[in-house]
């Protein structure tokens, strides 16, 4: 699985999916993903959150360039304290899915404007 499948399978285990959400969707990127690609996808059931990365909650999503210029990689917040988070994501280097505190290297990783939020989340919090 890769961290675009992470993505829409915990979407739909929640039942945040929209209506008509499919994996079809997000068909059509190679192995390293055009960030318009993945903004574009992400923008289909989710809004940008202002203010980046210190504005991210539990459950918003991660748009990463992840040794690259470009985004290529998503993750989610699975835990936000006072001064730290965690994250959760699919990465090919781990060879699955992993579960880390979002230490330097991995907040150069985020994206400029790369915190997003399901739409879904909106009506429940």
């Amino acid at each position: 699985m890769d961290c675009s499948g992470l993505i829409i399978v915990a979407a739909k285990i929640a039942n945040l999916a929209p209506p008509g959400f499919s994996e079809k969707d997000w068909a059509g990127y190679s192995r390293r993903p055009s960030g318009e690609l993945l903004r574009k996808n992400l923008s289909k059931f989710a809004r940008r959150v202002n203010g980046g990365i210190l504005a991210a909650e539990v459950e918003d999503i991660l748009l990463m360039n992840v040794e690259d210029v470009n985004p290529n990689h998503l993750a989610v917040v699975t835990e936000k304290r006072k001064s730290s988070m965690s994250i959760i994501h699919s990465f090919v280097e781990e060879k699955g899915v992993i579960e880390h505190r979002l230490n330097s290297k991995w907040m150069n990783y985020v994206s400029h404007r790369g915190v997003y939020r399901l739409e879904a989340l909106d009506n429940v919090r």
